[in-house]
C-alpha cells in the first residue's frame, strides 16, 4: 500500500498470525530482483489496474516464527541498526517464501494463473501444457485452481478475455470485429456469442 496512515485488521487471538509489511515499491523491486516468482507478481502489479495482487499464502513455519520473534524482542539497539536488521531479515523472509512458492502445490497454481493471465490473448494457449510443467497431475490442478481462484481455469481465462474486451467496447473507440482478434479468438461469430453470455451473466 502506497498510501500513507494505519491499516487496522482484526484477528481472532490463538486462530491466525498474521504480519502485514508494507514496502516502498522501488525497494521491494531491488529486494525481490532475484526471486523470479515474486519480482513477476511485484510486476504485475505496478501495471495493473488492479489496486492488488494475491499470492498465494504460506503458512508461517518454525522458521518465520524465529525470525519474528528475534524481530519483536530487540531492544535497546539504534534505529539505524534495527532498520538494517529489520531489512535483513525481511530480505531472508522473501527468499525463504520464494522457495515455498516454488515447492509447494499453491506456488504451481499461482504460475498457471500468471500463464493465463499472460497468454490470455493466445487463440493457441495450451493450458494443459502449462500444467504438465508444473508436474502436478492434470486433474489435481484442476482441482487446486478452482479452490483457490474460485472458477475453472476455463472459466478464469472467459473473465480475463471479457474482462479486456469489455474495456475495449466500453471506450468507444474500437468495433467487436477489431476487438476478438486482441482478445484470444479467432472467428468474430463465436467471440460475440461468448460476449452476449457474459453480459447476460452480469
Amino acid at each position: 500500500m502506497e498510501n500513507n496512515g494505519i491499516y487496522n485488521v482484526n484477528c481472532n487471538k490463538g486462530k491466525t498470525i498474521m504480519v502485514v509489511v508494507s514496502f516502498l515499491p522501488e525497494w521491494l523491486i531491488n529486494a525481490a530482483k532475484n526471486l523470479p516468482l515474486l519480482s513477476e507478481a511485484i510486476q504485475r502489479l505496478l501495471v495493473s489496474d488492479s489496486t492488488f495482487e494475491v499470492i498465494p499464502a504460506c503458512k508461517i513455519d518454525e522458521q518465520v516464527m524465529n525470525w519474528l520473534y528475534q524481530a519483536r524482542t530487540i531492544e535497546g539497539i539504534d534505529p539505524m541498526a534495527l532498520e538494517y536488521y529489520l531489512s535483513s531479515h525481511i530480505i531472508l523472509g522473501l527468499a525463504y517464501y520464494e522457495k515455498l512458492l516454488n515447492d509447494t502445490d499453491s506456488g504451481k497454481i499461482y504460475r498457471i494463473k500468471n500463464y493465463i493471465m499472460e497468454k490470455h490473448i493466445d487463440p493457441e494457449i495450451d493450458i494443459a501444457n502449462i500444467i504438465a510443467q508444473t508436474k502436478l497431475p492434470y486433474w489435481t490442478a484442476m482441482r487446486k485452481f478452482k479452490k483457490i481462484y474460485g472458477l475453472s481455469m476455463r472459466s478464469f481465462l472467459l473473465e480475463i478475455r471479457m474482462r479486456h474486451a469489455t474495456e475495449y467496447l466500453s471506450s468507444g473507440e474500437m468495433e467487436i470485429n477489431d476487438v476478438f482478434k486482441i482478445v484470444g479468438y479467432t472467428n468474430a461469430n463465436s467471440f460475440r456469442k461468448a460476449y452476449r453470455n457474459y453480459i447476460m451473466r452480469k
